[in-house]
């Protein structure tokens, strides 16, 4: 009996180690005037699965202060490693004010934490259509 709640336990803990962390990453905010009383209200954000690299893009609407639609699409990552990432900060939106070095495509830094490893990954999406994009990313290790 006692090996029996061993095991169980050994595989409920070994099951937790194997879910998936996820990471929202908010990166923008738009809006866009309907007629002369009514606006409608963009955000935009990338949740990422630490466990696998794989992202989601997901927009978020609202108009007279409710929640109009809320939508996520999987993005082409190419090879976006496991683990956290943290947008590249001169990407910033397009709406506040910004340093004129401010870049015009979204970028994500990542490490990984076990080899110290660094990624950098660079998306077509601009602030012209941050709803769309595909990535690519480059990985080099630490010297």
């Amino acid at each position: 009996m006692k090996r029996a709640l061993i095991f169980l336990l050994s595989f409920a803990f070994a099951r937790e180690a194997m879910a998936d962390t996820f990471q929202l990453i908010e990166y923008g905010t738009g809006h866009n005037p309907v007629g002369p009383i009514h606006t409608t209200y963009f955000y935009y954000s990338l949740v990422i699965n630490e466990a696998n690299g794989q992202m989601h893009a997901c927009k978020g609407d609202m108009q007279d202060a409710k929640i109009a639609s809320l939508a996520c699409r999987q993005v082409t990552t190419g090879v976006m490693p496991a683990g956290p990432g943290i947008l590249a900060d001169s990407f910033h939106n397009q709406h506040s004010p910004a340093p004129a070095t401010t870049a015009q495509y979204m970028a994500i830094w990542k490490i990984n934490r076990d080899t110290g490893a660094v990624t950098f990954c660079g998306s077509s999406q601009t602030r012209s259509s941050p709803w769309a994009g595909d990535w690519s990313c480059q990985t080099v290790p630490l010297p």
